[in-house]
């Protein structure tokens, strides 16, 4: 369902450009008609599916369901029941609308897995968390979620590093003497050096270039990545030159940002195992020596895996903060006044 939202940005941003050009028409011509002839034969047999709403040739549900796609399946399991089946482009799906039957879902071993997707396939080769599947992402999952309790994520020992970080935004703030200005990149950094300190035991510097050139390569992930979703659906369309040119963009971007990362942590290697853990990076070095000493080589926390891992944490908890915490200041100016003044009143205290 997460491909839907993708695809409507896609109808806006690269279709004028598809259809602009007679080779990228007549590519995606036989492509779709060769993903509609596929369709054909796997839905001459539906088997035991739930049933489905009304499908489109080649595009399944996607055109029904508007800008508002949860309204629509919520429309449909009125209609068709807690559970039910429909196709988003070539991919089936199975709709489970009811809280008891997906809580009893998550609990089956059966349903743990993820899809393949073409994006992260290519992006990510299935490591890290997201979209790992099997013995790779349990493991790391449970490593991850460990790892944050001991170093006090969600308790009091975090606190102290937000207010400090908050404590320094306000100050570059305080600088400007009144001045307009976007706060985007501001709060970027803020939760930027949050993810960093719990993640690699660094923070940023507001102003070194480096930074503000890893900052622009995560924020060309997210603005390009969406548009792309639109491959896991018809990843034929990666033929497309302006499709293609714009998820070499992500690529670029995350290899880009991998290398900064590197920069990060490239003197850490050389600690003494065990080390003490003061962020994530000590605590997965220690799993990759403990591996070394056991196996010879890390088999499940190699370096690959490991920055697979550091860059989904640290690319979800900053596009999704960053996004929060704009629209909470949008949406409730006089809150953000107030405790902007709070935090300025704590830090010259």
């Amino acid at each position: 369902m997460s491909a839907t939202p993708s695809f409507l940005m896609f109808m806006k941003t690269w279709l004028p450009h598809l259809w602009g050009s007679g080779f990228g028409c007549l590519l995606a011509t036989v492509g779709l008609l060769a993903v509609w002839a596929k369709q054909r034969r796997l839905l001459g047999s539906r088997g035991n599916l739930p049933p489905s709403p009304f499908q489109f040739p080649l595009l399944g549900c996607i055109p029904l369901l508007g800008s508002l796609p949860h309204e629509a399946f919520a429309r449909w399991a009125k209609k068709l029941g807690k559970i039910y089946s429909c196709r988003l482009g070539g991919k089936t799906v199975i709709v489970l609308n009811d809280a008891e039957i997906i809580r009893e879902a998550l609990f089956q071993p059966v349903f743990s897995g993820r899809p393949r997707m073409y994006t992260a396939e290519v992006t990510g080769k299935r490591l890290g968390i997201t979209f790992a599947s099997d013995e790779t992402w349990s493991i790391h999952r449970t490593f991850a979620f460990k790892t944050f309790r001991a170093l006090g994520v969600g308790q009091g020992k975090i606190a102290e590093l937000i207010q400090e970080e908050a404590e320094k935004m306000v100050n570059n703030i305080s600088q400007l003497n009144g001045q307009t200005f976007c706060t985007t990149q501001i709060i970027r950094t803020t939760i930027g050096n949050l993810l960093a300190s719990i993640l690699f035991g660094e923070r940023f510097d507001y102003d070194d270039p480096e930074t503000h050139a890893f900052f622009n390569k995560m924020n060309a992930v997210v603005r390009y990545f969406g548009p792309c979703g639109i491959l896991n659906i018809f990843p034929v369309l990666r033929h497309i030159p302006s499709i293609a040119a714009s998820f070499r963009l992500v690529t670029d971007a995350l290899d880009g940002a991998g290398q900064y990362i590197n920069r990060l942590i490239k003197h850490r290697g050389g600690s003494t195992y065990p080390r003490t853990v003061f962020d994530y990076t000590d605590a997965f070095l220690n799993a990759q020596d403990k591996e070394r000493e056991m196996f010879g080589k890390p088999k499940l926390f190699t370096d690959q895996q490991y920055m697979g891992s550091a860059r989904e944490l640290f690319f979800t908890g900053y596009d999704t903060t960053t996004s929060t915490l704009r629209w909470v200041s949008f949406l409730h100016p006089a809150i953000s006044s107030t405790e902007t003044e709070r935090t300025s009143s704590v830090s010259h205290e």
